[in-house]
């Protein structure tokens, strides 16, 4: 299906390392190598430039995907296609991937500290009943001991 005058939010891109077609949701960020039945998308074509953010400058800059050039100014009479917004939500997606491993490390982290404290050694509880009625009392650390002499 081809676009004739209507909105696209598909649109056909050149792979740059493969060559290979595929296809970019403007709205939604997805990126496809089969397009998805009964979706308008507008065709790739030799004057279909990028548009991508520089982090480094804080500027857009432009890529043409079949003549694999880039030019920071932005060209006349073309068909530019905005991935910066795609660009951008990888990057978030990215960040908040990257965020929740973080934090899953740390919950472990506190997990593992939390069971290594407790008082239990191959699955029972280390304590003495030194009491007269049988009442377990907790080993006493020799700091513990000291202070109590």
């Amino acid at each position: 299906m081809s676009l004739a005058g209507e909105r696209a939010d598909w649109v056909e891109i050149i792979e740059p390392k493969s060559r290979e077609i595929m296809f970019a949701n403007l709205v939604t960020g997805e990126c496809v190598w089969d397009l998805p039945t009964g979706v308008a998308v507008k065709k790739a074509h030799d004057n279909q430039w990028w548009e991508l953010f520089d982090n480094n400058t804080s500027r857009y800059y432009y890529y043409n995907a079949h003549s694999q050039k880039t030019v920071w100014h932005r060209p006349k009479n073309a068909d530019i296609v905005p991935l910066a917004k795609l660009q951008k939500l990888k990057e978030n997606t990215e960040i908040q991937e990257r965020q929740e491993r973080e934090k899953e490390m740390r919950e472990r982290a506190m997990r593992n500290k939390s069971s290594a404290s407790t008082p239990q050694q191959n699955g029972t509880d280390v304590r003495q009943n030194n009491s007269r009625h049988g009442t377990p009392r907790n080993i006493d650390s020799p700091q513990t001991r000291k202070k109590s002499a």
